[in-house]
């Protein structure tokens, strides 16, 4: 099965999973892939992730049937289905409820935060999660929470659960219960992902990823001069005349104040220049020339490009009250050609870039061994198999938004795979699981870019302190050149995916007598699904 985006390339291991002989008992080798997070065997208190993109149902004669649900049961008032790479809940009742796995053992201290990515049809805008605790295993009201939800909503929204501050979430948590709805009593609900998680990541961000449709794109005020469509994670607007545009959701009520940038990434196939976003408010809902801000394209563009639309300083963005709705017209002037849209996120911070070049020095990066910069490049010599070299420290980089690190090397090695590794100022130390491998041409004749994708590594997260680069692994002779190094919100990691996976895994084999609990890698999505399997 092919992943979320045809352009990010099948997606394969690299090398097989280490072999488990002389291994301690109940221990499993390590190794890098495309990976989440779950909870078992790890220290490092990453994200648990219920993610139903690919839930199936798998033949193993060891197969749980409450795998197919990553767990959750207890359906009340609810029928489970998968549907269009979702879990999809079939309401029969004015208080439906599921419930997770038992005996969770979540310190509340640690995960003070539940999202849920859901999307809701329904008219009602209720919803609850409850939990129980290993010290009160009573499901009651003083252990519960309700949250808000948009009704008769067309597009995915990530509802976030803050329960930093609720007294009665402490302790270890036993179990949770949601409530998706509240009286209705009959429709269906869609559940992309639940994630059980340690921070609050870029609050109020809104993102439209086109994963599965159109996200709610072009359904109220639909979309002219062009026709749209949806597929594999690309919105694509086929210009038929000289001003195409697309409406977004309606309704989406978010405070200007907060969410300040838009940022597209777009391939424009056309020759325009410039793109332009509208907005109206639930003050004035028309669409005109005041509330609107132009943004700079790439003519005839061959990769995928983020543009960020910086409204901080416009006043009738700021100051024109709660924000309806957007309308993209993602090129102007030019009656022909095609945009494909990656995403569109409606975002609160504007992450920078953090660069080097080596024009005029090291510019304070460092090695065990020799390290000289000329001529614009850091000529890094292979003195043993572990050549590294290593970054300033105290970077202060927001992992949540550089998730991709670009290295422009010359490779005189025959080596074909480099590592990244980073430090975090959580947790300071470099280690394996803490790193990226990536793939690099072996005696390269000349410069080549690579594109190092984090955003699927669960180890890429809080704040980066200090990288560290291993340009050409295991060659104890020759040497690398470097003209770049940087830290980027975005990037195309498609000539990498076919090759490496991103993330870690990392998991403990239980011997009990009882089902051992082990975690399983989505070989399509990425993420660590914890699964019962009874091992003979």
């Amino acid at each position: 099965m092919i992943g979320k985006k045809a352009k990010r390339g099948l997606i394969v291991i690299v090398a097989a999973l280490l072999t488990l002989a002389g291994a301690p008992a109940g221990y499993a080798q390590q190794s890098n892939v495309n990976a989440s997070a779950s909870k078992y065997g790890s220290d490092k208190n990453e994200a648990i992730v219920y993610d139903f993109y690919n839930s199936t149902a798998p033949t193993s004669y060891y197969y749980d049937p409450n795998d197919r649900y990553q767990g959750w049961n207890g359906w009340t008032q609810l029928t489970p289905s998968l549907d269009n790479h979702a879990l999809k809940l079939a309401i029969s009742g004015a208080n439906p409820q599921f419930y997770s796995e038992d005996q969770l053992h979540l310190n509340a201290s640690i995960y003070k935060y539940i999202r849920i990515r859901m999307m809701n049809p329904n008219p009602t805008e209720s919803a609850s999660i409850s939990w129980t605790t290993t010290a009160d295993t009573t499901w009651n009201t003083a252990k519960s929470k309700a949250f808000t939800i948009r009704g008769n909503d067309v597009s995915y929204y990530e509802y976030v659960i803050d329960l930093s501050q609720t007294a009665s979430w402490s302790g270890t948590i036993k179990q949770l219960m949601i409530k998706p709805e509240i009286g209705v009593g009959s429709g269906n609900i869609y559940i992309d992902y639940i994630k059980l998680d340690t921070e609050n990541l870029n609050p109020g961000a809104l993102t439209y990823n086109f994963d599965y449709d159109m996200n709610g794109w072009g359904v109220t005020g639909g979309y002219g001069g062009a026709t749209v469509s949806a597929t594999r994670g690309i919105m694509t607007i086929a210009n038929t005349n000289a001003a195409p545009y697309v409406y977004s959701p309606d309704w989406l009520l978010f405070d200007p104040t907060a969410v300040q940038y838009i940022r597209i990434k777009m391939k424009n196939r056309s020759a325009a220049t410039s793109g332009k976003i509208y907005w109206n408010t639930v003050a004035d809902a028309s669409f005109n020339e005041a509330k609107s801000a132009s943004f700079a394209i790439n003519p005839n563009d061959s990769e995928f490009t983020e543009y960020v639309v910086d409204l901080s300083q416009t006043a009738a963005w700021t100051g024109g009250g709660t924000v309806r709705q957007l309308r993209l017209d993602p090129e102007r002037g030019v009656a022909s050609g095609v945009e494909e849209v990656d995403y569109v996120i409606l975002d609160t911070i504007n992450p920078s870039d953090l660069a080097y070049t080596f024009g005029s020095g090291t510019a304070d990066w460092t090695s065990d061994d020799s390290l000289s910069a000329a001529g614009g490049a850091l000529t890094v010599p292979n003195t043993t198999a572990d050549t590294k070299i290593f970054s300033p420290n105290n970077l202060n980089v927001n992992a949540s938004l550089l998730k991709y690190v670009k290295i422009t090397l010359k490779n005189n090695t025959y080596s074909n795979v480099g590592q990244l590794y980073w430090t975090t100022t959580d947790d300071p130390d470099f280690d394996e699981r803490k790193s990226q491998t990536f793939i690099i041409n072996e005696m390269d004749s000349g410069y080549t870019t690579y594109t190092i994708g984090l955003n699927q590594n669960q180890y890429w997260r809080g704040t980066i302190k200090q990288l560290r680069i291993d340009p050409s692994s295991m060659q104890p002779s020759g040497s690398s050149q470097i003209t770049r190094i940087a830290v980027v919100a975005d990037g195309d990691t498609s000539a990498q995916n076919g090759q490496v996976r991103e993330g870690f895994l990392d998991y403990t084999v239980e011997d009990t007598a009882a089902a051992r609990s082990i975690r399983r890698a989505d070989p399509c999505r990425g993420n660590i699904r914890r699964t019962r399997y009874g091992i003979p």
